[in-house]
């Protein structure tokens, strides 16, 4: 009897099927050994994980408490110089660090970590990491970003696609200067754009005396303006329009302001999220109509940038400079608050003419 071979159509089956195996066992067998390549020992993990919270522990962390993770980057600790982070095996990795009970670190290789990173710049970090490192040489004032407002936009040619832009305003601390007011203190972020127009106050009466110009009485914590966008419980607050991220890294403020033609010789204090800048904290000059400058102090980006270019402001693409409030008012009249003027100059308008609103807020822990 005659043996018969496979048919041309069996042995295409065969290989046909032998290549779908081959499809779908090599990549895992592959995949695999580059796993297993790129796995590091138990004792360079060890290595790795010390160096990764000896990193945070150095650096102080305001935000190592029970719950929190940072994302170290093994880039970072190469630069750093920690000696053991040579290997060119740890380079591309990045170290998961979660705090425990009692401060304990519990750390993990992970590639995809999600948590505060280090520092990279204040234009792409998140604001969380930049709350964690307001002291970082990574960040300098000057720095700008961009930001989103839920319900408000612009069209000023600011880079920003519609969003508005803060930059970095102060990094000085105030320990030991015994100033009262928190606003010119540690990490400050301004609006470099106006973001609404308002009048501090309206014409009309204001406590049994009608004011055809406004009011400063009672100065600017009571005024029309605060009670509109800077009062935490506002319909309209701005702080509420403010991404949720942001809002988390953002820290009550002390806000010490000049009492104006108030009767007496006290000066307001209110604690914001937000707040309007003062004249001591744009001019530095001291001025003896601000009744509150010796509470604050001259910003840093103002004291190194203390001219009129660097203080102009614009408001929704206008192809001039906006005038913008100052939360100060002036000690020798009932209705007038300081100001900056289009061309950057200090001034001082009726309290309910319509101008630029443009807050500072500070960041931390």
């Amino acid at each position: 009897m005659k043996n018969k071979g496979f048919t041309l159509v069996e042995v295409l089956a065969v290989i046909t099927l032998l290549a779908i195996i081959a499809l779908l066992v090599v990549p895992k067998v592959l995949e695999q050994k580059e796993k297993k390549e790129k796995e590091l020992s138990n004792a360079q993990k060890q290595v790795l994980f010390a160096d990764a919270t000896t990193y945070l522990k150095e650096r102080k962390y305001e935000y190592i408490i029970p719950g929190n993770t940072f994302c170290v980057k093994v880039n970072t600790l190469i630069s750093e110089g920690y000696n053991s982070m040579k290997a060119e095996d740890f380079k591309n990795k990045t170290v998961k660090v979660v705090i425990g009970d009692n401060n304990n670190y519990i750390t993990s290789i992970d590639d995809n970590c999600v948590g505060l990173m280090d520092p990279e710049s204040f234009a792409t970090d998140s604001w969380a990491t930049i709350a964690a490192n307001t002291t970082s040489d990574k960040y300098n004032v000057g720095d700008t970003r961009c930001v989103k407002l839920t319900g408000l936009s612009t069209t000023n040619n600011n880079g920003c696609n519609g969003n508005f832009k803060v930059r970095i305003a102060n990094k000085t601390a105030c320990e030991g200067l015994n100033l009262n007011s928190q606003t010119a203190c540690g990490f400050v972020v301004e609006f470099v754009d106006i973001i609404a127009t308002h009048n501090m106050n309206p014409s009309g009466e204001y406590k049994g005396t009608q004011y055809n110009y406004g009011w400063n009485v009672d100065g600017y914590p009571s005024s029309a303006l605060y009670k509109e966008y800077f009062d935490k419980n506002a319909t309209n607050s701005l702080y509420a329009k403010l991404p949720s991220d942001l809002q988390n890294a953002i820290i009550d403020t002390t806000v010490v302001s000049s009492h104006g033609s108030t009767t007496g010789e006290t000066n307001f204090k209110s604690t914001d999220k937000l707040y309007l800048l003062s004249r001591q904290e744009v001019f530095g000059d001291n001025s003896s109509d601000d009744t509150a400058a010796s509470s604050t102090r001259q910003l840093d980006y103002y004291n190194t940038n203390n001219n009129n270019a660097s203080r102009k402001k614009q408001y929704n693409g206008s192809n001039t400079y906006t005038y913008w409030w100052l939360r100060s008012a002036h000690s020798n009249t009932t209705s007038i608050f300081y100001d900056v003027t289009n061309s950057g100059s200090d001034s001082n308008t009726y309290a309910n003419d319509t101008i630029g609103v443009a807050p500072a807020f500070r960041i931390g822990s």
